[in-house]
């Protein structure tokens, strides 16, 4: 998990000698989806669903079966 004020990001499996599985395609499929469902303007400063200029707390969980 990275995040700065400007961006915030997760991988599961990093892409390997330049080729990605479905797995790590999902990484960028998450980021295009959240600009989707939330608008670009949703996370950063002043923004309007994690403002970066505020402490905020992140919460991860894995599930396996």
């Amino acid at each position: 998990m990275q995040a700065n004020r400007f961006g915030f990001s997760t991988q599961a499996n990093p892409c390997s000698n330049g080729t990605c599985d479905a797995v790590s395609q999902c990484i960028a499929s998450m980021h295009i989806q959240g600009v989707e469902d939330y608008g670009t303007d949703a996370y950063g400063p002043s923004g309007s669903m994690i403002n970066t200029d505020l402490w905020f707390t992140v919460k991860n969980e894995f599930i396996s079966d």
